[in-house]
């Protein structure tokens, strides 16, 4: 897509190429999404609503199958399964089902899932993937066959990729797909003017046609001065990249382009591709450089870059010199499939699996997870935080849970505020909370007690009908191994610190 010229016409043979090319190995869906376990009302709904099949798997249990075949020696799973097509069936019965959004239960039956089913097992979507999870890859695709509803065979292009924070044990593995077509089953027959004309404008995907033999005698002249390694050229000679930016001549772009991009015609678009392209292309344009020099004339990344409104938009980018121009690059095809939505999933999903909606603070998978990699490196000391919402009970059963809820989320508000930098405030039970301050003193820690209370009883001034009331703990750890017990001293100091709250309230009340 990277280029600053173009055309002032458009070659009827290369749009006939272009149609016959329209339907490449990419996907027909101009969104993407991904899916997740989301708890919240908006992330809920943009999983649901996501216009393309969207799964989560649990593969823990196949992580823990696969750990068992490298301890006997095996070497190869792949080949290990072809040879012994019975274990299939044992590794599908690995691969929990978790979730599914509506599209997926809308292209295929109720309750099941696609990835797991297969002509034979080794064939199916999941274990596919075997090879890459076994290498230690956390994201990876594979092409496979399935059927839908109806009996119709589809060929479609799965992705997954394993969530950062579940890399350990892969109990969350978000999964999307795209109908593609097989190597080879693209149209061969040539389309008329008219008829190229519709595929190529009515795509939805957004093409682009473009000549890179300019680039290619670039490339033939470096081969002749001898440069046999790219990637040093490039480091040592920056300012190729920029004369393999202006070498690139764009010929068309298809109406999708411009509804992509918001632009409102095509030479608003092609004048305004600097901004299009944003500061980070640079780094996706030099892979692609290097790929064509070592002779990879078809290519598949993601890519981002930023609409002429302003916005952000992730893409994958499809690139292939078109049959019958290997010779001098001069009809290129590139197709850019928008999966920000999926992205925004992914996103999403990740702050859910790691945070407590109601609060907004983290919950308390994540704070064992920290208190564990603080507990073994530190920096210490580390002083931790046990806090207890006094009265939610009286509110949930006076006022209702909507007015516990709002004072949970206003506690949240509190402590992200009060404590903030490397802290790790979070929610660990109904109405408990727990903060974990590294690299903070008694001192530091009681100030950061004292700052919270501080900000309690300015909330209080505006909201007296449900006062917020925390009973707080401060512990502190300096030494490996002991955060744990950190943590029971700050549980017991905040205990005698509700003690004392109740006795102060009952005195009050018998006065």
């Amino acid at each position: 897509m990277l280029g600053f010229q173009q055309s002032k016409s458009v070659d009827v043979g290369i749009m006939r190429a272009n149609a016959a090319y329209t339907l490449f190995d990419g996907s027909l869906d101009d969104d993407a999404g991904s899916p997740g376990l989301i708890a919240g009302d908006d992330d809920a709904e943009a999983f649901m609503a996501a216009p393309v099949p969207l799964w989560v798997f649990d593969l823990s249990q196949l992580r823990q199958l696969l750990a068992g075949w490298r301890a006997q020696g095996i070497t190869d799973p792949v080949i290990f399964l072809q040879e012994n097509p019975s274990l299939a069936k044992v590794c599908l019965a690995a691969c929990r089902f978790v979730k599914a959004n509506q599209r997926a239960r809308t292209l295929f039956e109720p309750g099941h899932s696609p990835l797991l089913q297969a002509e034979t097992g080794a064939d199916s979507p999941l274990l596919r993937q075997i090879g890459p999870l076994w290498n230690g890859q956390t994201e990876f695709s594979s092409q496979a066959s399935v059927t839908s509803p109806g009996a119709r065979r589809r060929t479609m292009r799965w992705e997954g990729k394993i969530l950062p924070r579940y890399q350990e044990d892969w109990s969350r593995v978000i999964y999307s797909a795209s109908e593609t077509f097989e190597h080879g089953q693209a149209p061969q027959v040539v389309f008329d003017d008219i008829r190229a004309r519709g595929l190529f404008e009515q795509s939805p995907v957004s093409l682009w046609v473009e000549d890179y033999s300019a680039l290619k005698s670039l490339f033939e002249g470096l081969r002749r001065q001898g440069v046999k390694d790219l990637r040093q050229f490039i480091l040592s000679h920056p300012g190729f990249v920029d004369q393999a930016m202006t070498a690139i001549r764009i010929i068309d772009v298809n109406a999708r382009t411009l509804s992509l991009f918001a632009a409102p015609d095509k030479s608003t678009l092609l004048g305004g591709l600097d901004s299009i392209l944003g500061p980070n292309a640079r780094g996706p344009f030099i892979e692609e450089l290097i790929d064509l020099w070592h002779g990879n004339l078809t290519q598949h990344r993601e890519v981002v870059n930023q609409a002429m409104n302003g916005e952000k938009l992730d893409l994958v980018l499809q690139l292939s010199i078109m049959p019958g121009f290997e010779h001098d690059w001069s009809c290129v095809l590139i197709g850019l499939t928008d999966i920000t939505a999926r992205k925004r999933a992914e996103t999403a999903m990740e702050y859910m699996a790691s945070h407590d909606i109601l609060s907004k603070l983290r919950n308390r998978a994540h704070f064992e997870r920290e208190m564990t990699r603080l507990d073994a490196a530190g920096p210490f000391p580390v002083s931790a935080m046990i806090a207890d919402l006094n009265g939610l009970k009286t509110i949930n059963d006076v006022q209702g849970h909507e007015a516990g809820d709002r004072l949970i989320a206003r506690v949240g508000g509190v402590l992200l505020e009060a404590v903030g930098g490397q802290s790790c405030a979070a929610r660990i039970g109904g109405d408990e909370f727990a903060v974990l301050m590294p690299e903070t003193d008694e001192e530091l820690g009681m100030q950061a007690r004292n700052k919270i209370q501080a900000l309690i009883r300015r909330e209080n001034e505006g909201n007296r009908v449900s006062p917020m009331s925390l009973s707080i703990g401060v512990a502190t750890c300096r030494r490996r191994g002991e955060l744990e017990e950190t943590l029971r001293v700050a549980d017991r100091r905040m205990y005698e610190a509700k003690r004392e709250h109740y006795a102060t309230a009952l005195n009050r009340r018998t006065v």
